[in-house]
Protein backbone atom coordinates (compact mmCIF):
# COMPACT_ATOMS: atom_id res chain seq x y z
CA UNK A 1 0.00 0.00 0.00
CA UNK A 2 1.39 3.37 -0.90
CA UNK A 3 1.62 5.78 1.99
CA UNK A 4 -0.12 9.14 1.48
CA UNK A 5 2.28 12.32 1.04
CA UNK A 6 3.16 14.08 4.52
CA UNK A 7 1.45 17.24 3.13
CA UNK A 8 -2.25 15.03 2.84
CA UNK A 9 -1.68 13.59 6.69
CA UNK A 10 -1.17 17.27 7.44
CA UNK A 11 -4.44 18.57 5.65
CA UNK A 12 -6.14 15.85 7.10
CA UNK A 13 -5.19 16.64 10.56
CA UNK A 14 -5.40 20.51 10.28
CA UNK A 15 -9.19 19.59 8.97
CA UNK A 16 -10.41 17.07 12.22
CA UNK A 17 -8.80 19.70 14.29
CA UNK A 18 -11.01 22.22 12.97
CA UNK A 19 -14.02 20.24 12.66
CA UNK A 20 -13.49 19.17 16.17
CA UNK A 21 -13.28 22.90 17.42
CA UNK A 22 -16.28 23.52 15.43
CA UNK A 23 -18.25 20.91 16.77
CA UNK A 24 -17.14 21.31 20.34
CA UNK A 25 -17.51 25.09 20.22
CA UNK A 26 -21.59 24.30 19.46
CA UNK A 27 -21.81 21.73 21.70
CA UNK A 28 -20.47 24.22 24.70
CA UNK A 29 -22.42 27.10 23.68
CA UNK A 30 -25.73 24.83 23.93
CA UNK A 31 -24.47 23.43 27.27
CA UNK A 32 -23.94 27.06 28.49
CA UNK A 33 -27.62 27.81 28.14
CA UNK A 34 -28.62 25.39 30.67
CA UNK A 35 -25.89 27.03 33.20
CA UNK A 36 -28.32 28.29 36.01
CA UNK A 37 -26.03 27.95 38.93
CA UNK A 38 -22.82 29.54 37.33
CA UNK A 39 -22.02 31.07 34.14
CA UNK A 40 -19.48 28.56 33.60
CA UNK A 41 -21.06 25.25 35.06
CA UNK A 42 -23.59 23.45 33.78
CA UNK A 43 -25.43 20.14 34.45
CA UNK A 44 -25.58 18.96 30.74
CA UNK A 45 -22.09 19.04 29.14
CA UNK A 46 -22.07 17.45 25.58
CA UNK A 47 -18.88 18.52 24.55
CA UNK A 48 -16.93 16.13 27.49
CA UNK A 49 -18.34 12.93 25.56
CA UNK A 50 -17.50 14.40 22.04
CA UNK A 51 -13.88 15.24 22.82
CA UNK A 52 -13.47 11.66 24.40
CA UNK A 53 -14.99 10.28 21.59
CA UNK A 54 -12.82 12.20 19.41
CA UNK A 55 -9.67 11.39 20.52
CA UNK A 56 -10.10 7.75 20.87
CA UNK A 57 -11.36 7.48 17.12
CA UNK A 58 -9.36 9.89 15.50
CA UNK A 59 -5.84 9.69 18.25
CA UNK A 60 -4.56 12.51 20.80
CA UNK A 61 -3.11 14.33 17.47
CA UNK A 62 -6.42 16.00 17.35
CA UNK A 63 -6.00 17.68 20.98
CA UNK A 64 -5.96 21.07 19.59
CA UNK A 65 -9.23 21.09 18.52
CA UNK A 66 -10.47 20.91 22.01
CA UNK A 67 -8.74 23.41 23.38
CA UNK A 68 -9.74 25.48 20.50
CA UNK A 69 -13.20 24.99 21.26
CA UNK A 70 -13.37 25.02 24.68
CA UNK A 71 -10.99 28.74 24.60
CA UNK A 72 -13.59 30.26 22.09
CA UNK A 73 -16.57 28.92 23.96
CA UNK A 74 -15.60 30.34 27.40
CA UNK A 75 -14.55 33.69 25.79
CA UNK A 76 -17.81 34.46 24.13
CA UNK A 77 -19.64 33.83 27.67
CA UNK A 78 -18.24 35.00 30.77
CA UNK A 79 -14.91 35.07 32.55
CA UNK A 80 -11.38 36.36 31.29
CA UNK A 81 -8.94 35.81 28.90
CA UNK A 82 -7.14 33.98 31.57
CA UNK A 83 -10.35 32.38 33.14
CA UNK A 84 -10.79 31.20 29.58
CA UNK A 85 -7.50 29.81 28.66
CA UNK A 86 -7.16 27.68 32.58
CA UNK A 87 -10.86 26.27 32.25
CA UNK A 88 -9.50 25.23 28.35
CA UNK A 89 -6.68 23.90 29.40
CA UNK A 90 -8.92 21.39 32.25
CA UNK A 91 -10.84 20.57 29.39
CA UNK A 92 -8.19 19.10 27.19
CA UNK A 93 -6.36 17.63 29.88
CA UNK A 94 -9.39 15.81 31.13
CA UNK A 95 -9.67 14.44 27.09
CA UNK A 96 -6.57 13.36 27.19
CA UNK A 97 -6.37 11.89 30.32
CA UNK A 98 -9.62 10.05 29.80
CA UNK A 99 -8.49 8.79 26.37
CA UNK A 100 -5.44 7.55 28.46
CA UNK A 101 -7.08 5.59 31.40
CA UNK A 102 -9.56 4.29 28.51
CA UNK A 103 -6.68 2.99 25.97
CA UNK A 104 -4.50 1.28 29.14
CA UNK A 105 -7.61 -0.26 30.60
CA UNK A 106 -10.99 -0.26 28.90
CA UNK A 107 -10.58 -1.60 25.23
CA UNK A 108 -10.17 2.06 23.67
CA UNK A 109 -12.70 2.70 21.05
CA UNK A 110 -14.30 -0.48 21.86
CA UNK A 111 -14.62 -0.31 25.28
CA UNK A 112 -18.33 -0.66 24.81
CA UNK A 113 -18.84 -3.89 22.81
CA UNK A 114 -17.63 -5.60 26.53
CA UNK A 115 -19.34 -5.43 29.89
CA UNK A 116 -16.41 -5.31 31.89
CA UNK A 117 -14.80 -2.71 29.90
CA UNK A 118 -17.95 -0.36 29.87
CA UNK A 119 -17.25 -0.58 33.47
CA UNK A 120 -13.74 0.28 33.39
CA UNK A 121 -14.85 2.92 31.32
CA UNK A 122 -17.85 4.72 33.63
CA UNK A 123 -15.28 4.75 36.33
CA UNK A 124 -11.85 5.88 34.90
CA UNK A 125 -13.24 7.88 32.22
CA UNK A 126 -16.30 9.57 33.19
CA UNK A 127 -15.63 9.48 37.29
CA UNK A 128 -11.89 9.98 37.77
CA UNK A 129 -10.57 12.15 34.51
CA UNK A 130 -13.80 14.22 34.92
CA UNK A 131 -12.52 15.63 38.32
CA UNK A 132 -9.26 16.94 36.42
CA UNK A 133 -11.37 19.76 34.41
CA UNK A 134 -13.73 20.55 37.39
CA UNK A 135 -11.27 21.05 39.91
CA UNK A 136 -8.83 22.45 37.22
CA UNK A 137 -12.07 25.37 35.74
CA UNK A 138 -13.88 25.91 39.35
CA UNK A 139 -10.82 26.68 40.45
CA UNK A 140 -9.46 29.27 37.89
CA UNK A 141 -13.25 30.90 38.31
CA UNK A 142 -12.56 31.18 41.75
CA UNK A 143 -9.24 32.47 41.75
CA UNK A 144 -10.61 35.08 39.23
CA UNK A 145 -12.97 36.16 41.72
CA UNK A 146 -16.21 34.33 39.61
CA UNK A 147 -17.02 31.89 41.82
CA UNK A 148 -17.88 32.57 45.57
CA UNK A 149 -15.75 30.50 48.38
CA UNK A 150 -19.14 28.87 49.72
CA UNK A 151 -20.70 28.05 45.94
CA UNK A 152 -17.37 26.18 45.39
CA UNK A 153 -18.18 23.01 46.71
CA UNK A 154 -22.15 23.10 44.12
CA UNK A 155 -20.29 24.38 41.56
CA UNK A 156 -17.78 21.62 41.30
CA UNK A 157 -20.43 18.74 42.21
CA UNK A 158 -22.92 20.26 38.92
CA UNK A 159 -19.74 20.36 36.57
CA UNK A 160 -18.21 17.40 37.49
CA UNK A 161 -21.50 15.53 37.28
CA UNK A 162 -22.48 17.24 34.02
CA UNK A 163 -19.53 15.92 32.53
CA UNK A 164 -19.30 12.67 33.64
CA UNK A 165 -23.03 12.43 32.14
CA UNK A 166 -21.68 13.82 28.69
CA UNK A 167 -18.84 11.29 28.69
CA UNK A 168 -21.40 7.95 29.83
CA UNK A 169 -24.28 9.11 27.69
CA UNK A 170 -22.54 10.93 24.41
CA UNK A 171 -19.12 9.27 24.25
CA UNK A 172 -20.84 6.11 24.04
CA UNK A 173 -23.33 7.03 21.31
CA UNK A 174 -20.89 8.58 19.53
CA UNK A 175 -18.37 5.22 19.53
CA UNK A 176 -20.83 2.48 19.18
CA UNK A 177 -22.40 4.01 16.56
CA UNK A 178 -18.60 4.93 14.73
CA UNK A 179 -17.63 1.24 15.30
CA UNK A 180 -21.19 -0.15 13.96
CA UNK A 181 -22.06 1.93 10.94
CA UNK A 182 -23.99 -0.75 8.88
CA UNK A 183 -27.35 -1.25 9.70
CA UNK A 184 -28.05 -4.90 8.39
CA UNK A 185 -31.87 -5.05 9.86
CA UNK A 186 -34.11 -7.87 8.73
CA UNK A 187 -37.55 -6.36 7.76
CA UNK A 188 -39.18 -7.57 10.80
CA UNK A 189 -35.57 -6.16 12.60
CA UNK A 190 -36.93 -2.72 11.21
CA UNK A 191 -40.26 -2.73 11.81
CA UNK A 192 -39.68 -3.67 15.97
CA UNK A 193 -36.86 -1.09 15.74
CA UNK A 194 -40.01 1.62 14.45
CA UNK A 195 -42.52 0.30 17.27
CA UNK A 196 -39.74 0.87 19.49
CA UNK A 197 -38.97 4.22 18.67
CA UNK A 198 -43.02 4.94 18.56
CA UNK A 199 -43.09 3.55 22.05
CA UNK A 200 -39.79 5.83 23.64
CA UNK A 201 -41.39 8.97 22.10
CA UNK A 202 -45.19 8.03 23.77
CA UNK A 203 -43.55 6.90 27.03
CA UNK A 204 -41.21 9.94 27.14
CA UNK A 205 -43.61 12.19 26.25
CA UNK A 206 -46.06 10.56 29.04
CA UNK A 207 -43.59 10.81 31.78
CA UNK A 208 -41.31 13.76 31.00
CA UNK A 209 -44.28 15.69 29.78
CA UNK A 210 -46.40 15.56 33.25
CA UNK A 211 -49.39 12.93 32.17
CA UNK A 212 -47.71 10.46 34.71
CA UNK A 213 -44.58 11.29 36.35
CA UNK A 214 -43.07 8.22 36.95
CA UNK A 215 -39.38 7.48 35.49
CA UNK A 216 -39.33 4.30 35.73
CA UNK A 217 -41.53 3.32 33.04
CA UNK A 218 -38.67 3.85 30.60
CA UNK A 219 -36.89 0.99 31.90
CA UNK A 220 -38.62 -1.52 29.83
CA UNK A 221 -37.51 0.43 27.16
CA UNK A 222 -34.53 0.42 27.36
CA UNK A 223 -34.58 -3.81 28.45
CA UNK A 224 -36.06 -3.91 25.24
CA UNK A 225 -33.52 -2.10 22.98
CA UNK A 226 -30.64 -4.24 25.04
CA UNK A 227 -32.19 -7.90 25.00
CA UNK A 228 -34.12 -7.49 21.05
CA UNK A 229 -30.99 -4.84 19.33
CA UNK A 230 -27.90 -4.11 21.14
CA UNK A 231 -25.28 -1.70 22.59
CA UNK A 232 -25.89 0.93 19.54
CA UNK A 233 -29.12 0.87 19.89
CA UNK A 234 -29.75 1.03 23.64
CA UNK A 235 -27.26 4.26 24.06
CA UNK A 236 -29.34 5.85 20.99
CA UNK A 237 -32.88 4.93 23.00
CA UNK A 238 -30.45 6.56 26.43
CA UNK A 239 -29.84 9.95 24.01
CA UNK A 240 -33.17 10.07 23.14
CA UNK A 241 -34.60 9.87 26.59
CA UNK A 242 -32.08 12.54 27.43
CA UNK A 243 -33.10 14.63 25.14
CA UNK A 244 -36.38 14.43 25.83
CA UNK A 245 -36.27 14.68 29.59
CA UNK A 246 -34.35 17.38 29.78
CA UNK A 247 -37.02 19.49 27.39
CA UNK A 248 -39.48 17.93 29.64
CA UNK A 249 -37.31 19.53 32.95
CA UNK A 250 -36.84 22.91 31.71
CA UNK A 251 -40.60 23.33 30.93
CA UNK A 252 -41.38 22.60 34.70
CA UNK A 253 -42.48 18.56 33.69
CA UNK A 254 -41.50 15.51 34.74
CA UNK A 255 -40.48 13.32 37.92
CA UNK A 256 -36.85 15.35 38.76
CA UNK A 257 -38.43 19.04 39.49
CA UNK A 258 -37.10 20.33 42.51
CA UNK A 259 -36.52 23.23 44.19
CA UNK A 260 -33.86 24.96 41.31
CA UNK A 261 -33.60 24.31 37.70
CA UNK A 262 -30.04 23.68 38.35
CA UNK A 263 -31.19 20.88 41.17
CA UNK A 264 -33.47 19.68 38.71
CA UNK A 265 -30.84 19.05 35.70
CA UNK A 266 -28.56 17.51 38.44
CA UNK A 267 -31.33 14.58 39.18
CA UNK A 268 -31.78 14.19 36.19
CA UNK A 269 -28.38 13.74 34.85
CA UNK A 270 -28.09 11.44 37.67
CA UNK A 271 -30.55 9.02 36.90
CA UNK A 272 -29.78 8.67 33.43
CA UNK A 273 -25.96 8.40 33.82
CA UNK A 274 -27.35 5.45 36.00
CA UNK A 275 -29.90 4.06 33.43
CA UNK A 276 -26.60 4.14 31.02
CA UNK A 277 -24.41 2.11 33.66
CA UNK A 278 -27.18 -0.39 34.07
CA UNK A 279 -28.27 -1.07 30.43
CA UNK A 280 -24.88 -0.71 28.23
CA UNK A 281 -23.39 -3.80 30.20
CA UNK A 282 -26.63 -5.76 29.30
CA UNK A 283 -26.89 -5.08 26.14
CA UNK A 284 -23.40 -5.41 25.72
CA UNK A 285 -23.94 -8.77 27.26
CA UNK A 286 -26.72 -10.19 25.24
CA UNK A 287 -24.25 -8.82 22.09
CA UNK A 288 -21.60 -11.14 22.94
CA UNK A 289 -23.99 -13.91 23.85
CA UNK A 290 -25.39 -13.22 20.24
CA UNK A 291 -22.01 -13.38 18.65
CA UNK A 292 -20.84 -16.46 20.34
CA UNK A 293 -23.68 -18.44 19.02
CA UNK A 294 -22.93 -17.12 15.23
CA UNK A 295 -19.75 -17.98 15.65
CA UNK A 296 -20.66 -21.45 17.53
CA UNK A 297 -22.93 -21.95 14.32
CA UNK A 298 -20.10 -20.70 11.72
CA UNK A 299 -17.79 -23.35 13.55
CA UNK A 300 -20.54 -25.76 13.54
CA UNK A 301 -20.74 -25.79 9.74
CA UNK A 302 -16.91 -25.45 9.39
CA UNK A 303 -16.72 -28.78 11.44
CA UNK A 304 -19.55 -30.22 9.74
CA UNK A 305 -18.16 -29.59 6.16
CA UNK A 306 -14.70 -31.15 7.40
CA UNK A 307 -16.65 -34.19 8.95
CA UNK A 308 -18.39 -34.63 5.76
CA UNK A 309 -14.61 -34.75 4.15
CA UNK A 310 -13.50 -36.91 6.19
CA UNK A 311 -16.10 -39.33 6.39
CA UNK A 312 -15.26 -39.92 2.59
CA UNK A 313 -11.68 -40.25 3.13
CA UNK A 314 -12.24 -42.88 6.00
CA UNK A 315 -14.82 -44.65 4.02
CA UNK A 316 -12.65 -44.85 0.71
CA UNK A 317 -9.27 -46.16 3.25
CA UNK A 318 -11.71 -48.28 5.11
CA UNK A 319 -13.57 -49.80 2.41
CA UNK A 320 -10.31 -49.83 0.29
CA UNK A 321 -8.65 -51.97 3.25
CA UNK A 322 -11.37 -54.32 3.68
CA UNK A 323 -11.56 -57.26 1.24
CA UNK A 324 -13.90 -56.47 -2.00
CA UNK A 325 -13.69 -60.75 -3.08
CA UNK A 326 -13.14 -62.96 -0.56
CA UNK A 327 -10.05 -65.65 -1.74
CA UNK A 328 -11.13 -68.73 -3.32
CA UNK A 329 -9.73 -72.15 -1.00
CA UNK A 330 -10.77 -75.91 -1.90
CA UNK A 331 -12.90 -77.31 -0.10
CA UNK A 332 -13.98 -74.40 1.70
CA UNK A 333 -16.69 -71.75 0.94
CA UNK A 334 -16.10 -68.65 1.89
CA UNK A 335 -18.76 -65.51 2.35
CA UNK A 336 -18.55 -61.97 3.45
CA UNK A 337 -21.05 -59.17 4.30
CA UNK A 338 -19.92 -55.93 6.18
CA UNK A 339 -22.69 -53.61 7.57
CA UNK A 340 -21.97 -51.24 9.95
CA UNK A 341 -23.65 -50.90 13.41
CA UNK A 342 -23.53 -46.80 12.68
CA UNK A 343 -25.26 -44.94 9.88
CA UNK A 344 -21.58 -43.89 8.49
CA UNK A 345 -18.35 -46.16 8.79
CA UNK A 346 -16.33 -45.56 12.37
CA UNK A 347 -13.47 -46.17 10.49
CA UNK A 348 -11.53 -48.68 12.69
CA UNK A 349 -13.22 -52.32 12.52
CA UNK A 350 -11.68 -54.85 9.93
CA UNK A 351 -12.16 -58.24 8.80
CA UNK A 352 -9.97 -60.64 7.03
CA UNK A 353 -9.78 -63.82 5.41
CA UNK A 354 -6.23 -65.13 3.60
CA UNK A 355 -4.77 -68.62 2.09
CA UNK A 356 -1.65 -69.71 4.69
CA UNK A 357 0.89 -72.42 3.87
CA UNK A 358 -0.28 -75.78 3.98
CA UNK A 359 -4.16 -75.71 2.97
CA UNK A 360 -4.24 -73.47 6.49
CA UNK A 361 -7.07 -70.38 6.20
CA UNK A 362 -6.11 -67.21 8.47
CA UNK A 363 -9.73 -65.31 9.88
CA UNK A 364 -9.21 -62.27 11.21
CA UNK A 365 -11.87 -59.56 13.06
CA UNK A 366 -10.94 -56.47 14.70
CA UNK A 367 -11.79 -52.88 16.21
CA UNK A 368 -9.32 -49.87 16.96
CA UNK A 369 -10.58 -48.04 19.53
CA UNK A 370 -11.40 -44.38 18.10
CA UNK A 371 -13.35 -43.13 15.06
CA UNK A 372 -12.27 -41.32 11.73
CA UNK A 373 -9.24 -41.27 9.85
CA UNK A 374 -6.61 -41.52 12.81
CA UNK A 375 -9.21 -45.34 14.05
CA UNK A 376 -8.70 -46.13 10.51
CA UNK A 377 -5.01 -45.84 9.92
CA UNK A 378 -4.26 -47.59 12.89
CA UNK A 379 -6.45 -50.28 11.59
CA UNK A 380 -4.81 -50.45 7.92
CA UNK A 381 -1.49 -50.75 10.36
CA UNK A 382 -2.44 -52.97 11.92
CA UNK A 383 -4.01 -55.58 8.94
CA UNK A 384 -1.30 -54.89 7.35
CA UNK A 385 1.18 -56.14 10.11
CA UNK A 386 -1.05 -59.17 11.44
CA UNK A 387 -1.02 -60.78 7.08
CA UNK A 388 2.72 -59.66 6.69
CA UNK A 389 2.79 -61.80 10.12
CA UNK A 390 0.97 -64.93 9.29
CA UNK A 391 2.45 -65.13 6.02
CA UNK A 392 5.86 -65.44 7.90
CA UNK A 393 4.46 -68.61 9.14
CA UNK A 394 4.26 -66.87 12.90
CA UNK A 395 2.43 -68.89 15.50
CA UNK A 396 -1.20 -66.53 16.67
CA UNK A 397 0.50 -66.48 20.00
CA UNK A 398 3.82 -64.93 18.19
CA UNK A 399 1.38 -62.23 15.73
CA UNK A 400 -0.12 -61.28 18.68
CA UNK A 401 2.76 -60.09 20.99
CA UNK A 402 4.52 -58.53 17.64
CA UNK A 403 1.22 -56.59 17.00
CA UNK A 404 1.10 -55.44 20.36
CA UNK A 405 4.55 -54.02 19.88
CA UNK A 406 3.90 -52.31 16.73
CA UNK A 407 1.33 -50.27 18.93
CA UNK A 408 2.13 -46.64 19.83
CA UNK A 409 1.38 -45.38 22.88
CA UNK A 410 -2.84 -43.81 22.94
CA UNK A 411 -4.03 -46.87 20.24
CA UNK A 412 -5.63 -49.71 21.65
CA UNK A 413 -7.51 -52.25 19.63
CA UNK A 414 -9.28 -55.19 20.22
CA UNK A 415 -8.28 -58.45 17.59
CA UNK A 416 -9.15 -62.27 17.18
CA UNK A 417 -7.22 -63.97 14.81
CA UNK A 418 -8.05 -67.46 14.08
CA UNK A 419 -5.81 -70.55 11.75
CA UNK A 420 -7.93 -72.91 10.72
CA UNK A 421 -6.53 -76.22 9.34
CA UNK A 422 -10.20 -78.05 7.44
CA UNK A 423 -7.77 -81.29 7.07
CA UNK A 424 -6.66 -81.59 10.56
CA UNK A 425 -9.95 -80.23 11.78
CA UNK A 426 -8.05 -77.91 14.20
CA UNK A 427 -7.84 -74.26 15.42
CA UNK A 428 -5.66 -72.06 16.95
CA UNK A 429 -6.23 -68.76 18.29
CA UNK A 430 -5.81 -65.78 19.83
CA UNK A 431 -8.33 -63.61 21.37
CA UNK A 432 -7.42 -60.20 22.61
CA UNK A 433 -10.32 -58.01 23.90
CA UNK A 434 -12.61 -59.34 20.87
CA UNK A 435 -16.18 -61.24 22.20
CA UNK A 436 -15.39 -64.65 22.52
CA UNK A 437 -16.21 -67.14 19.84
CA UNK A 438 -19.06 -70.31 20.21
CA UNK A 439 -18.01 -73.37 19.44
CA UNK A 440 -20.97 -75.96 18.14
CA UNK A 441 -20.20 -79.41 19.18
CA UNK A 442 -21.50 -82.62 16.94
CA UNK A 443 -24.01 -83.48 20.00
CA UNK A 444 -25.46 -79.84 19.24
CA UNK A 445 -23.78 -78.25 22.35
CA UNK A 446 -22.72 -75.13 22.38
CA UNK A 447 -19.84 -73.27 24.13
CA UNK A 448 -17.62 -70.38 24.41
CA UNK A 449 -14.13 -70.04 24.07
CA UNK A 450 -13.76 -67.76 26.66
CA UNK A 451 -10.25 -67.70 27.00
CA UNK A 452 -9.60 -64.02 25.95
CA UNK A 453 -6.56 -61.73 26.89
CA UNK A 454 -6.56 -57.64 27.15
CA UNK A 455 -6.10 -55.79 24.59
CA UNK A 456 -3.65 -54.72 21.81
CA UNK A 457 -1.76 -51.00 23.11
CA UNK A 458 -2.51 -51.44 26.71
CA UNK A 459 1.33 -51.53 27.57
CA UNK A 460 1.06 -54.17 30.11
CA UNK A 461 4.02 -56.61 29.79
CA UNK A 462 2.46 -59.87 29.54
CA UNK A 463 2.52 -62.57 27.08
CA UNK A 464 -0.78 -63.48 24.77
CA UNK A 465 -1.84 -66.65 25.12
CA UNK A 466 -2.81 -69.31 22.22
CA UNK A 467 -5.64 -71.41 22.41
CA UNK A 468 -6.55 -74.87 19.99
CA UNK A 469 -9.71 -76.08 19.12
CA UNK A 470 -9.53 -80.20 17.63
CA UNK A 471 -12.46 -81.73 16.53
CA UNK A 472 -15.70 -81.66 14.66
CA UNK A 473 -17.11 -77.89 15.11
CA UNK A 474 -18.82 -74.91 14.11
CA UNK A 475 -17.20 -71.75 15.20
CA UNK A 476 -19.87 -68.37 16.16
CA UNK A 477 -19.24 -64.64 17.21
CA UNK A 478 -22.59 -64.56 19.37
CA UNK A 479 -24.70 -67.18 21.17
CA UNK A 480 -27.92 -68.25 19.73
CA UNK A 481 -30.63 -70.84 21.05
CA UNK A 482 -31.61 -71.84 16.97
CA UNK A 483 -28.35 -71.69 15.08
CA UNK A 484 -29.69 -73.20 11.59
CA UNK A 485 -32.42 -70.18 11.60
CA UNK A 486 -30.59 -67.68 13.19
CA UNK A 487 -30.22 -64.48 11.23
CA UNK A 488 -28.50 -61.76 13.54
CA UNK A 489 -27.82 -61.27 17.46
CA UNK A 490 -31.13 -60.94 19.41
CA UNK A 491 -31.58 -57.79 21.29
CA UNK A 492 -29.90 -58.77 24.32
CA UNK A 493 -26.98 -59.58 22.46
CA UNK A 494 -26.91 -56.26 20.90
CA UNK A 495 -26.96 -54.49 23.92
CA UNK A 496 -23.92 -56.04 24.83
CA UNK A 497 -21.96 -54.89 22.52
CA UNK A 498 -20.08 -52.34 23.46
CA UNK A 499 -17.54 -51.92 20.38
CA UNK A 500 -20.69 -51.34 17.43
CA UNK A 501 -19.93 -54.74 15.67
CA UNK A 502 -20.46 -58.32 16.39
CA UNK A 503 -18.67 -61.20 14.33
CA UNK A 504 -20.39 -64.10 13.09
CA UNK A 505 -18.11 -66.60 11.55
CA UNK A 506 -18.83 -70.13 10.94
CA UNK A 507 -17.13 -73.84 10.21
CA UNK A 508 -19.06 -76.77 9.62
CA UNK A 509 -17.37 -80.74 9.61
CA UNK A 510 -19.43 -83.15 8.72
CA UNK A 511 -18.26 -86.62 8.73
CA UNK A 512 -15.87 -87.60 6.49
CA UNK A 513 -16.79 -85.56 3.79
CA UNK A 514 -15.83 -81.89 4.00
CA UNK A 515 -18.32 -79.22 3.42
CA UNK A 516 -17.57 -76.47 5.07
CA UNK A 517 -19.31 -72.91 5.42
CA UNK A 518 -17.52 -69.45 6.37
CA UNK A 519 -19.55 -66.77 7.15
CA UNK A 520 -18.69 -63.44 8.02
CA UNK A 521 -21.34 -60.34 9.12
CA UNK A 522 -20.37 -57.38 11.22
CA UNK A 523 -23.39 -55.88 12.74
Amino acid sequence: MRERPPILNVGKTVAAIAGLAALYFTAAKLGLTLAFLNASATAVWPPTGIALAALLLMGTRVWPGVFLGALLANLTTAGTLMTSLGIAAGNTLEALFGAYLVNRFAGGRDAFDQAQNIFRFVLLAAMISTTVSATMGVTTLSLGGFVRPGDYGPVWLTWWLGDAAGAIVIASFVLLWSRHRRVTWTRAQMLEGACLIVAVLVVAGVVFGGLFSFEYLTVPLLAWAAFRFGPRETATVIVLLSGIAIWGTLHGAGPFLAATQNASLLLLQAFMAIMALVNLPVAAVVAERRQAEERLRESEQRFRTLYQRERGTVDILQRSLLPTRLPTIPGLMVAARYVPAAPEPLGGDWYDVFPLAGGRVGLVMGDVAGHGVGAAAVMAKLRNALRAYAMEGHSPKDVAERLNRVMERGEMASVVYLVLDPLRWHVSYFNAGQPPPVVLEPTGAVKFLDQSSIPLGTRISRSYDEHEVMGSLKLEGAPRRDLPSWSGPSPVVRRQISTGCWPICSTRFWGRALQSTMRRSLL
